[in-house]
């Protein structure tokens, strides 16, 4: 699952990886179809959908990151929400206007993969 990154193996060490959960839709404003909550319920469990099918994202993203390797006490979840667009750039909220967000990722003492 998760696109194959659990499968290769880490190339670090698991106590040195460290993630952070940027802003997203919460699940209180993000209700999906039918077939998207039986997509997501099979892929990362029940804790991806909340009330039905309001989908959490951020549920979502935090159990492919412990699948994957990284410790659940070094996620950081930014618990932002981008639904009013007033702060991050929402698509639906701005009507399908283009925008972006932004990811920084590193390794600290270089590879040794």
């Amino acid at each position: 699952p998760y696109g194959g990154v659990k499968e290769q193996g880490p190339c670090v060490y698991a106590g040195e990886l460290a993630a952070a959960i940027g802003p997203r839709i919460m699940a209180e404003n993000y209700e999906v179809s039918p077939e998207i909550a039986a997509a997501f319920d099979a892929e990362f469990g029940e804790g991806a959908l909340t009330r039905g099918r309001q989908l959490d994202l951020g549920a979502a993203v935090r159990s492919a990151l412990v699948c994957a390797g990284v410790a659940d006490e070094a996620i950081a979840d930014s618990g932002a929400s981008t639904f009013d667009g007033a702060r991050f750039f929402s698509h639906r909220a701005s009507g399908g206007s283009c925008g972006r967000h932004g990811l920084v990722a590193f390794m600290r003492g270089g590879y040794r993969g």
